[in-house]
């Protein structure tokens, strides 16, 4: 829990969901260009049972440079 005296106290949840949608399509399009100019990539799917929610993750790897990315992507709960 947050204490009142923070800077999280006045935001709204509308405007976190917004801030995140956001968030979201900028990370979504610094990945599609990276995949753009990489010659090959790879799809990883791991699922798992963390607190008794059992979910697919999904995750891209790829080469850039000389650096190997390992990008979390997205995480679905199969309920």
């Amino acid at each position: 829990m947050l204490s009142n005296d923070t800077k999280f106290d006045s935001i709204s949840r509308k405007k976190v969901s917004k801030y995140v949608r956001v968030h979201c399509a900028v990370a979504l399009q610094i990945i599609k260009r990276a995949l753009n100019v990489v010659w090959s990539f790879s799809i990883a799917l791991d699922g798992g049972n963390k607190a008794g929610t059992p979910y697919l993750d999904l995750r891209l790897r790829f080469v850039l440079g000389a650096t190997l990315f390992n990008v979390h992507w997205l995480a679905i709960p199969n309920n």
